[in-house]
């Protein structure tokens, strides 16, 4: 072709894409243009959208996690921002807490006692802040689009400032209170969690049945089941299901008659356990009857009473469970009803007290074994072995916790109705995946007050006072706005500063010498207040549009916020809630340095760019985990590959035409109007799924339009017309005119996901074809629907595609059985149930559809391959004629060598 003058197409968005070199240049430009400002001032006057960012924990650079998070997040407000709304979004970072803390005690391989707490609070504001930039550096390196320059961050003043006064409006309401019950603790860490800091793991744990002697019933034992021995020193009691039959069994051991207490379902696992030939069944009756009835406890002086409650089940065990108020929720519920004292013979290192004799000084899980040693020698231990048991540990050292009851503040969940209000509200809420609302429901319906107190140094002091003289608390609403005036100045260490400018008075005693709580607030409500404190800011409304994190988060953030927003304003604090999973290796497996499969956002960056990054997010179900493997990177790399190739196509075609070429609509080929109405409908669909979050669906149903719809149909059946056809011909006119409003659109609706690649795009149109376009397509807006054909024409278009299939496959025959060597070659004879269908369109229409020379009757012509299916005959002949040197097509009006459209255009 390249001695006619055919029109080749031209443009300088290459075909390699370099990401790696181009999207930090794009981002410099981005920056030095101030394009989030810029978006903002664009979009002012729309409809605001919020998506309230949950702030990450700064300390440490951040993991795939944290970009499949923010990369999720970021296509949503991008989104927003070209499809008609305002949608700010302010980054945020959780700067308190033991994730920090537990970090730089580490990196200073220090302990508490070795440092002040001033002192400490100072290196670990360097240390968060230190790692908020790095982190931002990062997220920016993904292409996300934020308030960089105001970031909220809850060591700020104002914020502190915020938590107090959230905190004061729940000390007004009655929600806060002091009280001595069982929390998860960590004897490393030293201090309280929260049920969103507790992780389970499987470890080996002891499974024991000890027997409780009775002290009514003659030579009679409760056998009783347990997993944690060392709460046994904290035994007071024994716990029967009301509804349940029990069963006293005579058995022999060691020769002698022993009777059983014990579920009626359970005496032939107690037989066995005691080797015991005969059996023989003394007495039953339900669980009530053994409430108060006194046993005997297995190695102390004391005894337990027995006592009904609705959570013994009839699973594991034997129907029998042993109550520790001190070392347990329901075992501390069942000692409210009942009065049972509370005894906790554990200090905060999880070592035994005094209080439990001769295991002073022990670990209490070290302490097992000792106290099964002191049971056989005894004689109460009938059974032990070990098992795979699952148990909480602490999500930032990873070592066991045990549940220990000591004095701390917590939020009533149920004051107020708060339970309700809270349950009520998650209704309300919009659940993405849908199963989220049940999940959270269930936590909330069997969730214990929330222990708000942490014995650690890095956070907001709770505001509460001791009288010096007699030790009272003072909890005051009004005292604690004063001192969230003074930390709006100040910050919160002035807290911890002795002489605060506060005048008062202990009203039980009349002293006037007050010490400040010892004790932080958790970081959860740090993070929980945080909606509640920004609606203030500008930009921002309450309730936020939309919360978006990991399926983790039902038990923490989204609960925390939800329980404050609704204690404080009555409310839930979002309107939507959308979840994502874990990321795991290609096998499903979770990302371990220990089993080398970690793979970084930095190292795919490196490598491929961050617009692979934002296709592996936006291509994935992130409602289950979401797997990352080299393999599906490569697949990754060919969508971005043919997208961009697609782009570069239209581009190309483009050259020498600029908008006032504009082909009229009704002056538009049909095909060029069948592909614009088809991409209508996929805008329209895409649409449908952004808003709905589905965001797979949005990147799978655009790359299949770009793949199936253009490059396997559309762009090259309209080839013929660019390369060969008058640069001033209509019918190039039109179809350059329909790439321009493909280029346009799919610019905009790829934007979300391909940022740096889609400013590419526009940069290089502003450029080559339109120099009156915005600076950036983040200023611009997705087109509204404009091109659409009438029902009854698209109908016409299905039933032409079902009979082009038949010519395709027909041809792909006749080319397999070696007949002719292109499609050009051929010529098609089509009869049947096809006449409304092919009447619709001209011969000149058919053929460049089919992507053939002739179409019409086979009479008398070699029939080179025959399809009949759907009531349609496809009969493929030798097309008659020349090969035309310049288009390849085969016509009868050749001349020198070219058919006579081409002789026109070559003179």
């Amino acid at each position: 072709m390249s001695k006619y003058k055919v029109l080749l197409p031209k443009t300088a968005f290459s075909m390699k894409a370099n990401l790696r070199e181009k999207e930090p240049l794009i981002q410099q430009k981005w920056k030095k243009a101030d394009i989030y400002e810029q978006i903002l001032l664009n979009n002012a006057g729309k409809k605001v959208f919020v998506l309230h960012d949950g702030p990450p924990y700064a300390n440490g650079h951040i993991h795939i996690g944290h970009a499949l998070n923010k990369i999720l997040k970021d296509i949503i407000v991008k989104y927003k921002n070209i499809s008609g709304f305002a949608a700010p979004f302010v980054p945020g970072w959780d700067c308190h807490g033991l994730p920090i803390e537990y970090q730089l005690f580490k990196e200073l391989n220090i302990g508490k006692s070795d440092i002040s707490q001033i002192e400490f609070r100072k290196k670990a504001a360097e240390f968060a802040k230190n790692f908020v930039k790095i982190q931002m550096k990062e997220f920016m390196r993904l292409g996300i689009f934020a308030d960089w320059g105001k970031p909220y961050l809850t060591i700020n003043k104002t914020y502190e400032a915020g938590i107090l006064e959230t905190f004061a409006e729940l000390v007004e309401k009655g929600y806060v209170y002091r009280g001595a019950k069982p929390v998860y603790w960590c004897c490393d860490c030293e201090t309280a969690l929260a049920e969103a800091e507790v992780e389970y793991h499987d470890i080996p744990s002891p499974s024991i049945t000890v027997l409780f002697k009775s002290e009514e019933l003659e030579n009679t034992c409760a056998a009783v089941w347990t997993t944690t021995p060392w709460t046994l020193p904290a035994n007071v009691a024994l716990a029967f299901n009301k509804d349940f039959l029990y069963s006293v069994i005579e058995l022999e051991r060691d020769g002698k008659k022993i009777r059983v207490l014990a579920l009626d379902e359970k005496k032939e696992e107690i037989r066995a356990k005691f080797n015991s030939k005969d059996m023989r069944i003394i007495s039953q009756a339900r669980g009530v009857k053994y409430a108060g009835m006194k046993f005997r406890h297995p190695f102390l002086e004391r005894s337990a009473v027995g006592i009904v409650a609705d959570f013994v089940e009839g699973g594991e065990g034997t129907g029998i469970v042993h109550i520790a108020p001190g070392h347990g929720e329901d075992d501390y519920r069942a000692g409210l009803k009942y009065n049972l004292p509370v005894i906790s013979p554990v200090d905060e290192r999880g070592r035994f007290t005094k209080e439990a004799g001769e295991f002073s000084g022990q670990f209490v899980l070290d302490a097992n074994e000792k106290i099964l040693d002191v049971m056989r020698a005894k004689g109460s231990l009938l059974e032990s072995e070990q098992i795979s048991h699952s148990y909480p540990h602490c999500w930032r050292c990873k070592k066991p916790v045990i549940f220990r009851a000591t004095p701390q503040w917590f939020i009533s969940i149920d004051k107020n109705n708060l339970r309700g209000k809270l349950l009520e509200e998650i209704k309300g809420v919009g659940w993405t995946p849908p199963e989220g609302e049940n999940r959270i429901s269930a936590m909330v319906e069997g969730r214990p007050d929330w222990c708000i107190s942490r014995q650690r140094y890095w956070g907001v002091p709770i505001p509460v006072f001791y009288c010096e003289k007699c030790g009272e608390h003072l909890l005051d609403s009004k005292v604690i706005k004063k001192l969230a005036a003074l930390v709006r100045a100040e910050g919160s260490d002035i807290l911890l500063k002795e002489n605060l400018p506060l005048e008062m008075i202990c009203e039980k005693c009349g002293g006037k010498k007050f010490s400040l709580e010892n004790d932080i607030l958790d970081v959860w409500f740090d993070s929980g207040a945080s909606n509640h404190i920004l609606e203030e800011r500008a930009g921002h409304h309450w309730p936020a549009d939309l919360y978006l994190e990991g399926s983790d988060q039902h038990r923490g953030w989204f609960q925390s916020s939800l329980i404050l927003s609704c204690a404080a304003k009555g409310a839930a604090p979002y309107k939507n809630i959308v979840t994502h999973g874990f990321v795991t290796d290609g096998e499903g497996r979770k990302m371990s340095k220990s089993q080398g499969n970690v793979i970084t956002s930095q190292e795919i960056i490196d490598k491929s760019g961050a617009d692979i990054l934002r296709i592996w997010t936006a291509s994935q179900n992130y409602a289950g985990d979401l797997r990352l493997s080299d393999e599906i990177l490569r697949s990754c790399t060919d969508y971005y590959r043919k997208i961009r190739n697609t782009f570069r196509f239209m581009l190309g075609n483009l050259h020498g035409w600029t908008p006032d070429m504009q082909t009229p609509k009704n002056r538009m080929t049909s095909i060029d109007l069948y592909i614009l109405s088809r991409m209508e409908t996929v805008k329209k669909e895409a649409h449908g799924d952004y808003e709905s979050y589905n965001l797979a669906g949005a990147f799978h149903r655009l790359f299949d339009f770009i793949n199936l719809d253009l490059s396997s149909f559309y762009l090259d059946i309209i080839k013929d017309r660019l390369y060969t056809l008058g640069e001033n011909w209509p019918e190039r006119r039109s179809s350059q005119s329909a790439l321009w409003e493909l280029l346009k659109n799919l610019t905009l609706l790829f934007a979300p996901v391909l940022a740096h690649t889609s400013e590419e795009v526009l940069q290089t149109a502003k450029e080559e074809i339109d120099g009156s376009l915005p600076d950036s397509v983040f200023l611009m807006e997705i087109p509204e629907e404009k091109f659409v054909i009438p029902e009854k024409k698209a109908e016409e278009w299905v039933q032409l595609f079902k009979i082009r299939e038949s010519v395709l496959k027909a041809i792909e025959k006749a080319r397999g059985d070696g007949r002719i060597g292109n499609a050009l070659e051929a010529g098609a004879s089509i009869s049947g149930d096809c006449g409304k269908a092919i009447g619709a369109f001209s011969e000149s229409e058919l053929k460049e559809i089919f992507l053939i020379s002739q179409i019409g009757e086979a009479a008398g012509k070699e029939i080179l391959a025959e399809r009949s299916e759907n009531g349609v005959t496809v009969k493929i002949y030798r097309a008659d004629g020349s090969k035309c040197g310049r288009c390849w097509r085969i016509t009868r009006d050749n001349s020198d060598g070219l058919c006579g459209r081409c002789g026109k255009i070559e003179k």
